[in-house]
């Protein structure tokens, strides 16, 4: 029997999610929310080639839809945008007209305008609209997040994120990297600022600098199909940053893609009694070190948080418990646009040769419970969501 003061709580109906955009990242997002996460049903999924979409839905027995058929779908609740950062835009405003929530992959628009426009209309239709990265949801960022709220670090007076690829190389297959936002300054350094946003709080200027090295160059792998074709880089290739927290804390970001394919990430944050570095915000785990006055060498400081893999799609879980219980997603697209203005106001404050004051602010994010870690009996990440137990 139920006590007087015991909430009773019933497991919500799943939700169904259909998906836009087959490309390298779907079979990541499309297996761990089939497998992992009971909130939802993975029922459809479209691609531009019709082709593809069939391929894919035959691995994972969903079916294929072409995009028009999916957001006419009356049975989909939530489309999952994993199309390159060119389409975001017109493929979110369709998917919100059509009545559904929408997750998407980063970010939520090629320009602050387009964004705007996109928040807008989810308020407007009373949708969720959310985004990624949710690599903040992993262990490792949910550990450094308790250690700095549990003042670890002391004041956090500074902060530095930055990381080197060659997108000469990674351009060959992944062609939108060279392309507007897909650039390293935003694709890449969102999920540094993202994760320093959800420790910190809200931006209030930024400034910086950033260049386009090489604009005009040409295909070099001789096994693809535009060997020898020249094109042109439109996205910025080195993005210099400095950030200021409405907290106080200084921070300073540096992003080449005009250097080495493989450089470790640094992630640093500095404290009057402390100092704590990140492994890498791009992964759901890794190493969290902690450096305290009087040590000498940092301590890797285990983390008591579930989600160590690679767990993506764990926003559109996380998203849609929250509209099963009736409270904000944690990914919400209050911080997406935040984060998003901020990378683009170094564009712009390196345009204007002047700090960039935003316009936006973030909420404040609650972490996850402690205790959700995979063990030898359990693997379910999804009871970390289940706010309403």
């Amino acid at each position: 029997m139920t006590s007087t003061n015991e909430k009773s709580v019933s497991r919500p109906e799943p939700m169904n999610v259909g998906v836009i955009g087959v490309g390298m990242i779907a079979d990541t997002f499309i297996r761990n929310m089939t497998e992992r996460f009971s909130i939802l049903n993975v029922s459809a999924c479209a691609s531009r080639r019709f082709e593809r979409a069939q391929e894919t839905a035959e691995r994972y027995g969903i079916e294929a839809k072409t995009i028009d058929e999916l957001l006419a779908d009356p049975g989909i609740d939530i489309i999952v945008n994993l199309t390159p950062p060119e389409a975001h835009y017109s493929i979110i405003r369709r998917a919100l007209e059509s009545g559904k929530h929408v997750y998407t992959e980063k970010v939520l628009a090629g320009t602050l305008d387009e964004a705007r426009e996109l928040v807008r209309l989810a308020d407007a239709s009373s949708l969720e609209l959310c985004s990624s990265p949710d690599t903040f949801l992993g262990s490792a960022i949910q550990n450094a997040r308790q250690l700095v709220d549990r003042g670890m670090l002391g004041t956090v007076t500074s902060v530095h994120s930055s990381l080197t690829r060659n997108f000469r190389a990674i351009g060959e297959l992944l062609p939108f990297v060279t392309q507007g936002v897909g650039g390293i300054g935003i694709d890449v350094a969102v999920y540094h600022l993202t994760a320093l946003v959800y420790m910190l709080g809200p931006i209030r200027s930024v400034f910086g600098y950033s260049r386009t090295n090489e604009p005009k160059r040409r295909h070099f792998m001789p096994a693809l199909p535009h060997f020898g074709e020249e094109y042109e880089v439109t996205a910025k290739t080195v993005t210099a940053g400095v950030v200021e927290f409405e907290c106080g804390t200084l921070g300073t970001m540096l992003f080449n893609s005009d250097s080495l394919v493989h450089q470790r990430p640094r992630f640093e944050m500095m404290g009057t009694s402390g100092i704590l570095t990140l492994a890498n915000p791009d992964d759901f785990g890794g190493d969290v070190t902690l450096q305290r006055e009087g040590q000498t060498t940092p301590i890797v400081v285990p983390s008591t948080f579930g989600m160590s893999a690679d767990t993506r799609g764990a926003g559109v879980a996380e998203m849609a418990w929250a509209i099963r219980t009736g409270r904000q997603p944690r990914a919400n697209k209050e911080l997406a646009f935040h984060v998003l203005e901020a990378l683009l106001g170094i564009d712009q404050a390196a345009a204007a040769n002047q700090p960039y004051t935003m316009t936006s602010t973030a909420p404040v994010i609650a972490p996850l419970p402690e205790g959700h870690v995979t063990g030898l009996w359990v693997d379910d990440p999804e009871s970390a969501f289940v706010d309403a137990l």
